[in-house]
């Protein structure tokens, strides 16, 4: 009982709920809270976007993934959850109807087709730039070369195989018949790269057009200033296959 007059003593207020705390992506440095976070087992985190476009830009389901930051190996487990369990199987999918397509064609002899229009190979270029070259060109490498200019494209500067980049990452990785995934380069300078240099070549982020080399030492774009000389896609270096960003 209090008496009359006497004021009860006040608590003290509840202390607010602590808010989650927020780390930043080890890519985009964005802050996220660790929920929304995903990274391999050597600890470094990134935000699902980032961590899905870099294990896009590999061919996931046959090649050997590493951590952004470091060389752990992101585990298929890691993988499923950074590009999604659906997308997953669909790129797990298509790699074995392209393993028994090309495995068929190597048997019979048949000269291999694109999977997507059915002409001719032209891995590295889209369809849609290869029918585009095969409508204004009639087996003429001059040509093909003004094309290349014109849609700004790269040849890689081990092999020479034509390329262009049809995702946002500037880092490529040739996969012709003469590099076979060996060869890193930059579609921004033209040079060619170590693996380990996915990130630290570029300022930001390889998915933004601007790299550490100095201008004037970058490769010119074909047809520019003496660039790259190139073949058409009926050539030596274009059937060598492409790159891949």
């Amino acid at each position: 009982h209090f008496r009359e007059g006497a004021t009860a003593k006040r608590r003290p207020a509840a202390a607010e709920e602590a808010t989650p705390r927020q780390r930043p992506c080890g890519l985009c440095r964005s802050s996220h809270t660790s929920d929304k976070l995903l990274g391999p087992e050597c600890g470094h985190l990134f935000c699902r976007g980032c961590l899905c476009r870099h294990v896009m830009s590999f061919d996931f389901v046959r090649e050997r993934v590493q951590c952004p930051s470091c060389n752990t190996e992101i585990r298929p487990a890691q993988l499923k959850r950074a590009v999604g369990e659906e997308d997953y199987a669909a790129q797990r999918a298509r790699m074995e109807r392209e393993d028994e397509e090309l495995a068929r064609a190597l048997a019979t002899g048949a000269k291999l087709r694109c999977t997507k229009c059915g002409r001719e190979e032209h891995e590295g270029v889209s369809c849609e730039k290869f029918l585009e070259w095969e409508r204004e060109n009639a087996n003429a490498d001059r040509r093909f070369g003004e094309l290349m200019a014109r849609q700004r494209w790269r040849q890689c500067p081990v092999c020479g195989a034509a390329s262009e980049r049809v995702g946002g990452c500037n880092f490529m990785q040739c996969r012709s018949a003469v590099c076979q995934k060996w060869t890193y380069w930059c579609y921004i300078c033209g040079l060619q790269l170590a693996r380990e240099d996915h990130y630290s070549h570029y300022p930001r982020s390889p998915y933004e057009d601007e790299c550490f080399t100095p201008e004037h030492l970058r490769l010119p774009l074909p047809g520019v200033d003496g660039g790259q000389g190139v073949g058409g896609p009926g050539s030596e270096a274009s059937r060598r296959g492409g790159a891949r960003g």
